[in-house]
C-alpha cells in the first residue's frame, strides 16, 4: 500500500513539473505579444500560439 502510495505521489508530482514546464514555455513564446497593443495581429498570433497553427 505505501509503495502505491508512493508511486502515486512521484505521478502527481511529475504531471505537475511538466504542466509548470508547459506554462512557463507559453509564457515565453507569448511574452513578446503580450507587451503590445491589442491589434488584429497580434490577437492572431496569441491565437496561434493557443491552438498550435
Amino acid at each position: 500500500m505505501l509503495n502505491r502510495t508512493a508511486s502515486a505521489a512521484q505521478e502527481v508530482v511529475s504531471s505537475t513539473e511538466r504542466m509548470l514546464d508547459e506554462a512557463r514555455s507559453a509564457v515565453d513564446r507569448a511574452s513578446s505579444l503580450l507587451t503590445k497593443p491589442c491589434t488584429p495581429e497580434v490577437s492572431a498570433g496569441l491565437r496561434r500560439l493557443t491552438t498550435g497553427t
